[in-house]
């Protein structure tokens, strides 16, 4: 295995022989064959590693479809690996990433034929659908993604639930989707569709500003008398993007909000939330293996605050349901915590999920042996190219 220096004074790792290894965990993980499936934990020639680190990492060597042939800034490109243990397999002889600066870019190659396949922007759904045939060489699929806006729980105005649950009454999370040219689905909760636990009969607050209004008042601010100005924080400030918080912003102000928007260098911005420098802020999370725990845990573990729980949530007891999920043997009782841990935290409102974003490929007619699955872009080896 390679990570750089994470895995020094890694224990509990034996290789019993050269096709065998033992792992030893320190807790019972009932996830933790999902993530010994991710490509993060491949088994790499040690001896390569040791002799060339650094080499190593820019021309890996494996048993996979592919080898690398390019590797640059502005071109990756892979060739058949004639050797490859699956008989027959791959059938493209190479194949050829190009990096574009824009969308725009990206869309453009795509409809001038450049390109086989690509991953399109959603705002360019609509338009590719009209031209053509295209609309019948795309594939939309649910990412296991959430986005949302977190509140920093420790700064006022957002240290009172009642304000916090005034501004989830109060955003328009459907118009948030429609930015992303509806490609995708209104959260009704964390766990996206797709992942375990997900509850699709879970509802949504309606969007009432009325009683928006009178939770301000509540909290000490009627009107928005005397509510401090706040921060709205984003480390990318894309059109999209920006169409996005101008929105929240306008949303925010109906409950008489002061509100700014800034924007964070993205190197810097997951420390300058952790750190408590804002006051609501926009973010995203995508499971790094398709478990519930991936969510729940990194989100809202105590443990994690600095870390991945952004919003300095705590609360002993989802802990302890969170730790006790980490754990349970029967997989149906297992997503019932998580969705009892769910209905938990969407008491407090630590967050505000707005929506589920749906990836779009299009790819030209003659590209054959697509296939979707949710954490693994495409399966390489299976495809090949018809242009009889």
């Amino acid at each position: 295995m390679a990570g750089g220096n994470a895995a020094n004074g890694l224990s509990g790792v034996r290789v019993v022989d050269p096709y065998t290894i033992q792992i030893n965990l320190s807790q019972p993980s009932m996830f933790f064959f999902t993530i010994l499936a991710e490509p993060a934990l491949s088994i790499v020639p040690k001896d390569l590693v040791t002799k060339d680190p650094a080499g190593f990492g820019r021309i890996p060597r494996g048993t996979g479809p592919f080898k690398l042939g390019e590797f640059g800034p502005q071109r990756i490109r892979l060739l058949k690996n004639d050797q490859y243990w699956q008989s027959g397999l791959p059938y493209l002889a190479s194949i050829t990433w190009t990096r574009y600066n824009t969308a725009k870019a990206i869309y453009d190659a795509f409809t001038t034929y450049e390109t086989d396949l690509i991953n399109l922007d959603p705002q360019y759904l609509d338009l590719l659908s009209k031209r053509g045939s295209w609309n019948k060489t795309m594939q939309t699929w649910p990412e296991l993604t959430t986005f949302y806006f977190g509140f920093n729980m420790q700064k006022p105005p957002f240290d009172r639930p009642e304000v916090r649950r005034a501004v989830l009454l109060t955003v328009n999370a459907a118009a948030y989707l429609g930015l992303h040219g509806g490609a995708g689905e209104v959260a009704n909760g964390v766990l996206p569709p797709g992942i375990g636990g997900h509850n699709p009969q879970r509802q949504r607050p309606v969007r009432n500003l009325k009683e928006a209004a009178n939770l301000i008042s509540k909290a000490g601010y009627p009107g928005g008398r005397g509510m401090p100005p706040i921060k709205i924080s984003a480390g990318s400030m894309s059109g999209l993007q920006k169409q996005l918080l101008e929105l929240v912003k306008a949303d925010l102000e109906t409950l008489g909000f002061k509100v700014q928007i800034e924007q964070i260098d993205p190197d810097k911005y997951d420390q300058y939330v952790a750190s408590g420098q804002t006051n609501m802020f926009s973010y995203g999370w995508t499971a790094d293996y398709p478990d519930p725990h991936n969510f729940m845990f990194n989100l809202f573990h105590s443990s994690q605050i600095g870390a991945t729980n952004l919003t300095g949530y705590k609360n002993a007891q989802v802990d302890k349901l969170i730790d006790q999920a980490r754990e349970e043997r029967d997989p149906l009782k297992r997503l019932t915590l998580y969705q009892n841990i769910e209905d938990q935290i969407a008491k407090e409102v630590p967050m505000i999920p707005t929506f589920h974003p749906a990836a779009v490929r299009a790819f030209q007619s003659w590209v054959k042996g697509n296939s979707i699955h949710p954490v693994i872009p495409l399966f390489y080896a299976q495809m090949w190219l018809d242009k009889r």
